[in-house]
């Protein structure tokens, strides 16, 4: 009887490779290496990294905000006093943060498949088209991962809805010891690959 190849690659584990949808890579060494056809192997970003790169991004982006709204609610929240001034930055925020890290994010991804954050942090994300040549995403999956990212976009509703499936969705990629994708990399079929050797 012939052995079946392992999620690794190699004979012998008798387990069969799960069948793979269009566009998505083979797991080489689950949660560490994948492959797209034809292509190179890739090292899948680790979370701590993924973890990094989002909160320089908040960081960033919150201090362009907190740029924009400070002076706007120093001006037009003084008749309200003190609180009214705190009431029109937390209003602020509400609207303008998702808002500006969502086209931050798409047009970060769309272009150059990273953000600043993760650039800093070594990472790219990836679809089977963009990762041979090292390009950005395209407009379609950077908008439509922009749009599911935790706590921008439509999914900044979850916030109002339950902290609980916002924490959920932050931590969707542990959900994924193989490709360590999160919900939104799987709308996007995108995955988070690292660029540089781990420190």
């Amino acid at each position: 009887m012939p052995q079946q190849a392992g999620y690794g690659g190699g004979p012998g584990y008798g387990m069969p490779m799960p069948p793979r949808k269009p566009g998505e890579a083979t797991v080489l060494v689950p949660g560490a290496r994948i492959q797209f056809d034809g292509g190179a192997p890739l090292e899948l970003a680790s979370l701590m990294y993924r973890f990094l790169a989002r909160l320089l991004d908040i960081v960033m982006v919150g201090a362009v905000v907190s740029a924009v709204l400070l002076p706007l609610a120093i001006i037009f929240g003084r008749d309200s006093g003190v609180f009214g001034t705190s009431a029109t930055i937390t209003s602020g925020y509400a609207v303008l943060y998702p808002l500006i890290m969502m086209i931050y994010e798409a047009i970060g991804l769309g272009k150059r498949g990273r953000t600043f954050g993760k650039k800093i942090m070594g990472l790219r994300v990836v679809t089977r088209s963009s990762s041979a040549h090292g390009s950005g995403l395209g407009a379609g999956p950077a908008m439509s991962r922009a749009l599911l990212v935790p706590g921008l976009g439509v999914l900044n509703i979850l916030l109002y809805l339950g902290s609980a499936a916002l924490l959920l969705y932050f931590l969707s990629p542990v959900f994924d010891p193989r490709g360590r994708r999160g919900w939104h990399d799987l709308v996007a079929k995108t995955y988070v690959i690292s660029t540089k050797p781990a420190f």
